[in-house]
């Protein structure tokens, strides 16, 4: 690092917007003061992606000042010592108009109506837990309690359990063989026009599979006559949306597509148990999300260094039947499991998104078991075919990558055709 060099740091700048520029390192910008400074994204927590996290790192420099749309922050110390900055975002700030957490090195601080920046001493150990009243107050968004109904004789609200004090109103219906209960929030003696979530708990468990809502008019919940298991979820937004839990006794869910709970077919979805879906996953498409057997697959692209970058496929933490993979619509043929998964990642070098870029895929299922397929060298990729038996048991896992002894009893060594000793050494060093 350069002595004396130093850049501002503006943290309202992110992936894709104008002002970040991409090369085949990742984003970037360059700084008002001069300098570029490096930024990556990354989702928490995971699978969820409740919320974003955005590091700024300058190249060659040192942090003189942080911004936020060219407004100095205040209240946050000792910048020259660290060499990048992140900040937290709810995931459905899409302006990135309210940061909830700056983080330099071990340090947290959150904002206060003052418009200064104070450390947080609770995040280091219950990070969730500050980004979730942050959001609270930031964006309004708070966090349902999907057990809750009105009891005989028993309170119509309940507190959010993030600790912002806002009371969220229940209402209890019955009828044709459903019991269901609405959430929703007032203001003043009205209903208020919209309800933000940013997360849903089961008595003390969070429930993944479900996505952050911003302004619905409420939350319905429909439970299980027999024994008052809450089973689904819809809500309004643009359209009805819903979502099953996959089985009655796990904490995770699925999006289900529209023709399967319109009209009279709500109670039929409550008896379907278990519940999931089979998809399609194209490992050709960017981060974001995209659509198969009517439901949003959601793309994260996280980098690991060395210009590799994991790019992975999910329903955010609900779990999937894998009907098959491709690449821009070409099969990968070796590709199977009959496991429930939770993710389906590509490993790759550079952010391009090419099948000649492609180094590993990596299956992992819902008990977090991991099986890894490594890709051929690209002379070898015309049919777009993976190497066969190269499935792994768990006995090789290397920082969450499993590598096992496929390709002809090769494993590590099956890479070494194509940049396969560098991404090793990266997992290991991820250990």
């Amino acid at each position: 690092m350069s002595k004396g060099k130093t850049v501002e740091v503006d943290i309202s700048y992110y992936p894709r917007n104008g002002e970040v520029k991409k090369d085949d390192k990742g984003y970037y910008y360059d700084s008002s003061s001069g300098g570029k400074v490096l930024v990556t994204d990354a989702w928490y927590p995971d699978p969820d992606g409740t919320y974003m996290k955005l590091t700024h790192t300058p190249e060659n420099a040192k942090i003189q000042n942080i911004y936020h749309s060219g407004n100095p922050l205040s209240g946050i110390t000792d910048l020259g010592t660290h060499k990048s900055v992140s900040v937290y975002y709810w995931s459905l700030d899409e302006t990135f108009e309210n940061p909830l957490l700056i983080q330099l090195g071990d340090e947290y601080y959150i904002w206060s109506k003052s418009g200064t920046w104070t450390n947080d001493p609770g995040a280091s150990n219950n990070l969730r837990g500050s980004l979730n009243k942050q959001n609270c107050e930031r964006n309004k968004a708070h966090i349902v309690k999907i057990s809750e109904r009105v009891r005989s004789g028993g309170s119509t609200t309940y507190e959010c359990p993030s600790g912002c004090g806002t009371r969220i109103n229940l209402n209890n219906f019955s009828g044709s063989g459903l019991t269901f209960c609405t959430h929703s929030i007032s203001s003043g003696s009205y209903y208020a026009p919209s309800f933000s979530v940013s997360g849903f708990i089961n008595g003390n468990s969070w429930q993944a599979g479900l996505p952050s809502i911003r302004d619905s008019s409420s939350i319905t919940v429909y439970f299980e006559s027999k024994n008052n298991i809450p089973i689904v979820i819809d809500y309004q937004k643009g359209g009805e949306h819903w979502f099953r839990r996959n089985t009655k006794d796990n904490k995770t869910w699925t999006a289900v597509p529209k023709d399967q709970a319109s009209g009279d077919k709500t109670e039929k979805l409550l008896n379907q148990n278990p519940y999931y879906l089979q998809i399609t996953l194209d490992l050709s498409n960017p981060s974001g999300t995209y659509s198969d057997n009517g439901v949003s697959i959601t793309v994260r692209n996280t980098p690991i260094g060395d210009d590799y970058y994991i790019s992975r496929h999910s329903l955010c933490g609900g779990l999937f039947e894998l009907k098959g993979v491709t690449h821009n619509d070409a099969p990968l043929t070796d590709i199977k499991s009959g496991e429930k998964l939770e993710s389906v990642s590509a490993y790759y070098y550079g952010t391009d998104l090419k099948v000649d870029r492609l180094l590993r895929v990596e299956l992992r299922s819902h008990n977090g078991d991991v099986h890894g397929h490594f890709y051929k060298s690209p002379k070898d990729n015309e049919s777009m075919v993976l190497s066969k038996s190269s499935e792994s048991s768990n006995t090789g896992i290397l920082a969450g990558t499993s590598v096992g002894t496929g390709l002809g009893g090769a494993g590590l060594g099956a890479l070494a055709v194509w940049k396969g000793p560098a991404l090793i050494a990266k997992l290991i060093a991820r250990l």
